[in-house]
């Protein structure tokens, strides 16, 4: 199985949430390129999906799109997380998300390229595997933006923004919590261990 990995920092009141989230998609290569198409077509789309740039029936494909494929997400929000903390935030994120990405069956990431800290995501993921003894059990690349596949991951972290900034309309949200796609959010900060909410 192959997931996506993004991520947004919304600000709220009490600070900065780092947010990391991983979406896993259950249907084979084919059938997700063939849904992730549609969002294409339907749309007559040029641009890479970029939720908060997105309209209401650009969102609502996405969202569909993630239901049909069988999208499962891992998402983890550091908070409170400070302006200069972001690269340790996402650390975090990745050393919880990782170990859940393998229990699913994950054999391959897909991150979206941030280009220097690309070597960042590298060492954790490493220090990751290696400390679960299994260096060998997750493929990981990075590509650009306009990447397809990591979409579904973007709409997934979108709507965790819009839902976290207290937006009164989180229906793409809570359409995603209803169809399994989002599960509980794992809340950690700087001290050990997750909190799950």
């Amino acid at each position: 199985m192959r997931a996506a990995l993004d991520e947004t920092n919304p600000e709220l009141r009490g600070g900065i949430a780092y947010v990391v989230g991983a979406t896993v998609v259950g249907a084979d290569e084919a059938a997700t390129a063939a849904a992730l198409s549609a969002v294409l077509i339907e749309s007559g789309r040029k641009r890479p999906f970029h939720w908060h740039r997105e309209g209401p029936a650009a969102k609502t494909r996405l969202v569909d799109c993630l239901i049909k494929v069988g999208a499962v997400s891992h998402i983890c929000v550091h908070y409170p997380t400070g302006r200069k903390k972001t690269e340790a935030a996402r650390a975090a994120g990745l050393r919880h998300i990782i170990p859940l990405l393998l229990v699913e069956g994950t054999t391959e990431l897909i991150i979206e390229t941030r280009a220097a800290q690309d070597a960042r995501d590298r060492a954790v993921i490493l220090d990751v595997l290696q400390d679960l003894g299994t260096p060998g059990a997750l493929a990981y690349h990075w590509r650009p933006k306009a990447e397809p596949f990591l979409w579904l991951a973007d709409g997934v972290c979108g709507a965790v923004r819009g839902f976290l900034l207290g937006n009164p309309d989180h229906y793409h949200y809570d359409r995603l919590c209803q169809a399994g796609v989002i599960g509980d959010l794992i809340y950690i900060d700087d001290d050990p261990g997750p909190r799950h909410a």
